[in-house]
């Protein structure tokens, strides 16, 4: 659906490609909140597959007057299909940080009806195959972002405050979602890959 709250770009693909959340104040169960959604930019280039505009979105949560989460989001649209030609294997190398984590339709489904996410391309195959030229069904980045986070949260007894991501190539149901990680001197600094050992989604997280 084009226009509304973001605006009515004529390129029909859209795609999350990444964002950023900082957390500046507990959200506890119970508050009373109010969020805003402002879009802050709207930028058109031209890359090597055509035409794209990325869009950045800012959402504050606030109670009262204190701002607890604020979380930057970019969106890509753009007419160019996905490249799904045969690509290198490359070996995932352990790190650190581990876990795998499979995917499946249900789990897609679930994580779409969380997120209230209608985008065919998460559920219906026939679609995500004909019309959007994807192999398969695609995971959803944010649902990918949601691992990684999920390492770096369990990797420390400090809270995480700050989280950022950004999408590089889709994962496609079936596929593991393979994470790695590790500890630098400031941050946490992971990256999610999938089976053919292409880096699908990177990602920092702070204290």
């Amino acid at each position: 659906v084009r226009g509304g709250f973001l605006p009515p770009i004529e390129l029909r693909r859209r795609m999350f490609a990444g964002g950023r959340t900082e957390v500046h104040a507990p959200l506890e169960v119970g508050m009373d909140v109010t969020r805003t959604s402002v879009v802050e930019a709207i930028e058109r280039k031209t890359g090597s597959t055509g035409d794209l505009v990325v869009v950045g979105l800012r959402h504050a949560i606030r109670c009262g007057a204190d701002l607890l989460v604020e979380e930057r989001q970019d969106l890509v649209y753009t007419n160019a299909k996905p490249a799904n030609g045969p690509s290198e294997q490359r070996t995932v190398a352990d790190a650190p940080l581990l876990r795998d984590i499979a995917t499946d339709e249900v789990m897609l489904f679930r994580f779409s009806a969380l997120t209230f996410n209608s985008h065919r391309i998460h559920y219906d195959r026939s679609y995500a195959q004909r019309e959007e030229g994807y192999p398969d069904l695609v995971v959803q980045g944010p649902l990918t972002a949601v691992c990684l986070a999920d390492v770096a949260r369990s990797s420390t007894p400090d809270p995480v405050n700050w989280f950022e991501f950004r999408a590089q190539a889709p994962i496609h149901v079936g596929e593991m979602i393979r994470v790695r990680g590790q500890h630098t001197d400031d941050a946490i600094e992971l990256s999610a890959y999938r089976d053919d050992g292409m880096r699908a989604v990177t990602a920092s997280a702070g204290f």
